[in-house]
């Protein structure tokens, strides 16, 4: 997000990810349905989710660039327990090109 948006402050976490939902191309949606857990081991756990676009359907993303392969409907998203009981999302919202 950092390199998305070299004139905000790298430490300003609120504004890149405002402008990484609203300008930069990611997609910051609410997640569809319940999360599958993939992994857990040491305090990071995986999960494989789904995202509702605005309308209710699932989220698809095809390949980029004109590229060919297949449509993905559910993303893996690592969660890490940084301290008892709190918890950060590892990885970025899914991103279009």
């Amino acid at each position: 997000m950092i390199e998305h948006n070299p004139l905000l402050n790298p430490n300003d976490k609120v504004s890149l990810f405002q402008n990484a939902c609203e300008i930069n191309g990611a997609a910051c949606l609410e997640i569809y349905g319940s999360p599958t857990l993939v992994t857990a081991f040491n305090g990071e756990f995986s999960f494989r989710v789904q995202f509702a676009q605005d309308d209710g359907s699932i989220l698809e993303r095809g390949p980029c660039c004109g590229g060919i392969g297949p449509t993905e409907t559910s993303f893996l998203i690592t969660v890490k327990e940084v301290s008892p009981g709190d918890f950060l999302v590892m990885d970025t919202p899914v991103y279009f090109p």
